[in-house]
């Protein structure tokens, strides 16, 4: 995902760019900002999960939660590439 991005943004680290702040100042069509808003998504939850203490319930509900929403952010991302290269 992060190669795919860096490729398409013409850099050489995506999520050095977003942490950097230097992305907002980037144009980019609908389809590759929405691409970006799922990868910083990724690395919050990324984060989040890191500070989840597994084997308590409310932890372990938490992060299924976390998981389902990662599953559905992948697909939707590869479903934006699908239509890209689809269209040409």
């Amino acid at each position: 995902m992060e190669s795919t991005l860096s490729a398409k943004l013409k850099v050489a680290s995506a999520r050095e760019e977003i942490l950097s702040g230097f992305m907002a100042m980037r144009p980019m069509s609908a389809n590759v900002r929405e691409q970006v808003q799922i990868f910083v998504r990724l690395m919050t939850i990324n984060e989040e999960v890191g500070h989840i203490r597994i084997g308590h319930q409310p932890h372990t509900v938490k992060l299924f939660g976390l998981l389902d929403e990662v599953e559905k952010l992948e697909k939707r991302f590869a479903e934006i590439e699908a239509q890209e290269q689809a269209a040409g």
